[in-house]
């Protein structure tokens, strides 16, 4: 059977919502019937902080997965803890619990680098996202030319305004997910050469939630579900199949 299904999709900073496009296309394989929302996390952050009422407007309606990559993924745990009875699971890439530098988290960033970016964005965005996009992608990835094919379907979008960027920078020196009796289902994939988050943080984040679940990609940098979409396309629909499995005692994706 083929249930309705409803998911939404979180990008992460500087990227844009049609970063999830070819993962999307791939689920009209086996359920025409699913429901996707991409979400512009830029434009949400902008217009109000904490949880966005576009946010409660959404969940309001029906029952939905969540999948986020990177700051996408922050705000999805974030979603979860708030609609915890509105959420089948969450899908989190590229994520850690917390993403500026602190004794919990040595792993992370410095602060002061945000705060370069946050000087250099208004005069120079093109340069401060082409830095960014060299550390997104494994020394294998850059072989492969992932970088340059990355450049060419997504940084020739339109990007966000520097405003949107500015607040995204500022979410993410904010960013730290506490110890939390989460009762969603999350679902972790991380690429072990991530050197924008690395996977330090997401096994730290595993241990502390507690219906977690952490798959890491030899070879993968930060975005994983993007460098192999075959391969993300059915780890996701694996889970969210066991999900829904255990919830209705037979299969129904």
């Amino acid at each position: 059977m083929i249930e309705e299904m409803s998911v939404l999709w979180l990008a992460g900073w500087s990227a844009p919502p049609s970063v999830w496009q070819p993962v999307i296309d791939r689920f009209s394989r086996y359920n025409s019937r699913a429901r996707h929302q991409l979400v512009d996390v830029h434009t949400l952050l902008e217009r109000e902080s904490g949880i966005p009422s576009q946010a409660h407007d959404w969940l309001a309606d029906g029952l939905w997965w969540v999948v986020g990559w990177s700051m996408g993924g922050m705000m999805a745990l974030e979603w979860a803890r708030t609609f915890p009875d509105r959420i089948r699971g969450v899908f989190a890439i590229g994520v850690t619990d917390q993403f500026v530098r602190s004794p919990r988290s040595p792993e992370g960033w410095d602060e002061r680098v945000l705060r370069r970016m946050e000087r250099r964005l208004p005069d120079d965005p093109a340069q401060v996202l082409a830095d960014f996009d060299c550390r997104m992608f494994s020394s294998t990835e850059m072989k492969a030319g992932w970088l340059e094919q990355w450049r060419q379907s997504c940084r020739n979008q339109q990007q966000p305004d520097v405003s949107g960027l500015l607040t995204g920078l500022d979410y993410l020196r904010r960013f730290s997910f506490p110890d939390s009796l989460l009762s969603v289902p999350v679902f972790l994939l991380h690429g072990e050469d991530d050197a924008i988050c690395p996977v330090s943080g997401a096994r730290r984040l595993a241990r502390t939630l507690p219906k977690a679940e952490l798959t890491v990609w030899e070879g993968a940098g930060h975005l994983p579900f993007w460098t192999q979409p075959e391969r993300f396309h059915f780890w996701l629909k694996e889970r969210m199949e066991r999900v829904t499995e255990q919830k209705t005692g037979g299969p129904s994706i």
